[in-house]
């Protein structure tokens, strides 16, 4: 019998190596990225990786949004959450590795481009290298609790 682990590392690993096929082409976006996991559409795996499209426009929309979109990328995220009605457990790796604050700005701008709505667009860019430091500086212990008022925000 084929265990429900088995059947996830199997779901996993197929999506990790279309997504890197993917980020091996000829396509030079920072967004290669997230796209391993969340796909190159930003749909992301129901269950086990978030979708980004649909969803960042919202934590673009704020302050305290774009500090926590900023938060998972340079620290990563682990931990329990709710997207659209689906849970998700797990943990996503920080994904700035060889990245200066310009660069690591410039894939935060990317994921406005991508996913933001039109006023987003229009405001961008939404991030600097400056605030990129700022946010490494601080400790990446509080990511639930910030993504928590973040989504508070969003209801008021």
């Amino acid at each position: 019998m084929v265990s429900r682990c088995h059947i996830l590392v199997v779901i996993t690993t197929s999506i990790l190596t279309i997504g890197l096929a993917w980020a091996g082409s000829s396509n030079n976006s920072l967004y290669t990225r997230c796209a391993a996991c969340h796909l190159p559409s930003g749909a992301g795996v129901p269950g086990i990786y978030p979708p980004l499209k649909g969803n960042l426009n919202k934590f673009f929309a704020s302050e305290l949004g774009r500090e926590y979109i900023a938060q998972v990328v340079v620290h990563g995220v682990r931990g329990k959450m709710q997207v659209d009605g689906l849970t998700y457990r797990g943990a996503m790796a920080s994904v700035i590795g060889g990245l200066n604050s310009q660069r690591i700005s410039a894939l935060l701008n990317e994921l406005v481009e991508r996913f933001g709505n039109a006023e987003q667009k229009r405001a961008a860019p939404l991030f600097t290298a400056a605030h990129v430091d700022a946010v490494k500086k601080q400790p990446a212990s509080n990511m639930l609790v910030l993504r928590s008022k973040a989504l508070r925000e969003f209801a008021e």
